[in-house]
């Protein structure tokens, strides 16, 4: 009798551990961002306002960006690009184009990883035109 206690004890503490990491792992990451400028994020172009930013929702890899009136958004895949650095800063790096702007990376204050956003045919094609283009950031605000 001793001996089922232990065990059914033990197997509620490894469950709890296992939901513990799991849900952890889950969570998504959030911020917000005040973008000046129109904006294109996977095949969507957003116009310039307030946006929320997800990382890791609805998928580990992907990232959600909503205005804060809900009414444009856009989901894409990212990949893990670099370690975050330990000064915690937060920002949205987008490549420019003339004035063609498109989200490149996500430094997110709760991630631990640099998030990189593919680039899309369209972004390829403008860069080839321009040939030049510079790096443009945006402080990302914890939420």
């Amino acid at each position: 009798m001793k001996k089922q206690v232990i065990q059914a004890t033990l197997a509620v503490a490894v469950s709890i551990m296992l939901v513990v990491a799991v849900g952890s792992a889950q969570t998504p990451s959030r911020g917000s961002a005040d973008i000046p400028f129109n904006f294109h994020v996977g095949n969507a172009t957003l116009p310039a306002g307030p946006y929320q930013v997800n990382s890791g929702y609805p998928t580990t890899d992907s990232l959600s960006i909503r205005s804060k009136d809900g009414s444009k958004g856009a989901i894409v895949m990212t990949s893990a690009v670099a370690p975050m650095k330990a000064d915690g800063t937060s920002k949205l790096v987008f490549n420019q184009y003339g004035s063609e702007y498109f989200l490149s990376e996500v430094w997110n204050p709760y991630d631990s990883i640099v998030r990189g956003v593919v680039k899309t045919k369209s972004e390829v094609e403008v860069a080839r035109k321009v040939r030049e283009g510079q790096i443009t950031e945006v402080a990302l605000k914890k939420r």
